[in-house]
């Protein structure tokens, strides 16, 4: 039971380390002029090289 706490504690971090990188790397401009707005972030993130 203890190891299912932790795993979903680590999902939660990773979620919110995926937000802000996008938010560092793409650019928040770029995540506001997509056409999912903030839904767009992580699809930006991938294709940003």
């Amino acid at each position: 039971m203890v190891w299912a706490i932790g795993l979903i504690g680590i999902f939660y971090l990773f979620t919110l380390v995926l937000g802000y990188g996008a938010g560092a790397i793409v650019g928040p401009d770029a995540i506001r002029n997509a056409p999912g707005k903030a839904n767009s972030a992580a699809p930006l993130l991938g294709g940003a090289s």
